[in-house]
């Protein structure tokens, strides 16, 4: 199944795209995933620069498995708002599945930044670096 297409920004209502984004929530709660995108791809269609939409793209492609187009949605969400802080953490979710573990890093201080109050951020943040020190000792001996 391909999530991304074409975006060309015709016009819809605020009202409009706040509906659809709704229905999108509740069918992902439902599990009926394929609905949900078509509701997304909708307000990305109609509103390219709605981050939220980029960003339920990207959570569904992570669902499926498709790593390098949920990194790509999840990179456009940020690239349209810098300071969404469940899209940077997606981000980081994502670039570690792949393995760019030292980017993954960058994303999830960044939302640390942004959003000090997220205690788990920072044991994260600690246990990763932890594990780096670990491997580079590792491969020093």
């Amino acid at each position: 199944m391909r999530i991304q297409r074409n975006i060309t920004g015709e016009g819809i209502s605020d009202a409009e795209i706040k509906s659809l984004l709704e229905r999108g929530k509740k069918l992902v709660r439902e599990e009926n995933y394929p609905a949900a995108i078509e509701c997304f791809v909708q307000v990305a269609e109609k509103q390219p620069r709605n981050a939220e939409a980029f960003n339920s793209l990207g959570f569904l492609s992570f669902k499926y498995n498709r790593l390098e187009d949920a990194y790509k949605l999840f990179e456009q969400a940020v690239r349209l708002q810098p300071t969404y802080v469940d899209a940077l953490i997606n981000l980081f979710d994502v670039s570690f599945n792949v393995h760019k573990e030292a980017e993954a890093l960058k994303y999830l201080e960044r939302a640390l930044q942004l959003n000090p109050d997220l205690s788990e951020i920072q044991a994260i943040i600690n246990s990763l670096l932890s594990q780096a020190d670990k491997t580079e000792a590792m491969t020093v001996v």
